[in-house]
């Protein structure tokens, strides 16, 4: 009889244990409460308590809304009482004015805390040094790793100011983040919003203390319920992060896509074929709805064996005739070859809009801290959809099954003396020849493209 150490008997029992509580913690998070009455039910908002803020490369700009740099930093600027971040990281390199208006609210006293990701250290920095300087500063950093076993981080990129105004949305803290990715997010300027979002962050927040302290939390969630609030916010969490008092992301998602009775536009980073989102969409089509998806390029080309679960995703919406494109941002912006279509956010009929922090994967729905927004509006879904409608137009956003084909590459130039025009040279990387040239005029804002299919025979 095989005769094991009391340390060998500890390791595989935490083991068990760990995968035990996954299961059941995992399985909670799919059964997380949901009304489906809860969407048809949302009232008309004041368009006026929402702004739109968007990050992009500056070839995408939009001059009818705000970009991320200048509306967060003014955001930063208004604080009087408090600034809360619940997010992935806040890097140094994200803009200088940004962490000039943190460092100012600290310095006029504004409380500021900090629940970040676990991550690497490089990411820490930031965080470390502004809670080392200013005593009102404090940070917190959660492994979500602990619930799930598998992967998973704080992915949401919350702000909350003076419990009335929240960011919700994709945007993350840093350079490419602010300046060369096409983000999506939203201040909302609510206070029942504010509190509900401060609700998901006073659970993880306590959570993050008690492993700080060694202990086991147990919430009673009845001390983090939300309140009733035209704006639905819905998280996916794993483990004891679930509330289950918030409309969870997967069930909701699908709902929302299975209430469309004329159009859904959906601009996402990250797709696979999870979830119940697909079988949505695909029943949305059925009964006639237009249904338009633009993925991010790399979802499909990256070879990286996580990106598999989204080349099958996209494979399999091509196949199905879906309206699908994959935009590749990497030629556009000041650093080339590093932007991203990140966007998460979707239009409903024209009317219901949906932005937030998760994509289209089990990481998204599963193990991930992810938060994002319901709601009402044809003003605010008109201006979204004016954002969708141009990437959809741009050279670089190419229906799927094309960008499969072709599997595009670019190289570009500035050309005439004044600089006004960049240049574009696309190689399809089946035949090895140029079969285009596209062209960006900086003084007009525009893009042309010149196509020469006898190359690429």
């Amino acid at each position: 009889m095989k005769i094991f150490s009391r340390t060998q008997v500890k390791t595989a029992a935490a083991f068990v244990l760990t995968l035990a509580l996954a299961f059941a913690l995992n399985s909670a998070a799919l059964c997380a409460p949901f009304h489906q009455d809860i969407v048809g039910n949302l009232k008309t908002i004041d368009p006026g308590r929402v702004t739109i803020v968007e990050s992009t490369p500056p070839e995408l700009d939009s001059p009818a809304e705000v970009n991320s740099e200048e509306a967060f930093t003014a955001l930063m600027d208004k604080a009087k009482n408090e600034i809360i971040f619940e997010t992935y990281y806040i890097q140094k390199s994200v803009s200088s004015k940004f962490i000039s208006a943190i460092k100012s609210a600290a310095e006029r006293g504004v409380r500021v805390k900090l629940l970040l990701a676990d991550i690497s250290s490089a990411d820490k920095t930031l965080a470390v040094e502004l809670s080392s300087k200013y005593s009102n500063i404090i940070v917190r950093f959660l492994d979500l790793k602990k619930f799930s076993y598998l992967y998973g981080s704080i992915h949401c990129k919350t702000i909350i100011v003076d419990n009335k105004y929240t960011v919700v949305g994709g945007t993350n803290y840093s350079f490419m983040g602010f300046f060369e990715n096409r983000e999506t997010a939203l201040i909302i300027e609510d206070e029942k919003f504010a509190w509900n979002m401060c609700k998901m962050f006073e659970l993880d927040w306590d959570v993050a203390g008690a492993l700080e302290s060694g202990a086991r939390p147990a919430p009673d969630y009845k001390n983090y319920m939300p309140a009733a609030s035209d704006f639905l916010l819905i998280e996916a969490a794993p483990g004891v992060l679930n509330n289950p008092y918030i409309a969870n992301y997967q069930p909701t998602l699908s709902h929302l896509f299975d209430k469309a009775q004329k159009s859904i536009f959906f601009e996402i980073d990250y797709y696979s074929d999870f979830g119940g989102v697909y079988e949505s969409l695909k029943k949305a089509r059925s009964r006639g709805v237009d249904v338009k998806i633009i993925i991010e390029e790399r979802s499909y080309f990256d070879e990286n064996p996580l990106y598999q679960p989204a080349r099958n995703g996209i494979d399999k919406l091509a196949a199905d005739g879906f309206d699908v494109y994959l935009f590749n941002l990497g030629p556009l912006g000041v650093v080339e070859n590093r932007g991203m279509m990140h966007s998460k956010a979707a239009v409903i009929d024209s009317e219901l809009v949906y932005v937030g922090s998760a994509n289209i994967s089990k990481s998204g729905f599963l193990y991930s801290r992810e938060a994002g927004v319901i709601f009402r509006s044809k003003d605010i879904a008109v201006r979204l959809l004016d954002i969708f409608n141009r990437d959809l137009v741009n050279p670089f956003c190419i229906p799927a099954k094309a960008s499969i084909a072709g599997k595009y590459s670019y190289t570009r130039s500035r050309e005439n003396q004044n600089k006004d025009n960049t240049v574009y040279l696309r190689k399809n990387g089946v035949t090895k020849k140029i079969d285009a040239m596209i062209i960006y005029n900086s003084k007009l804002k525009t893009f042309k493209i010149h196509s020469y299919p006898e190359r690429a025979r």
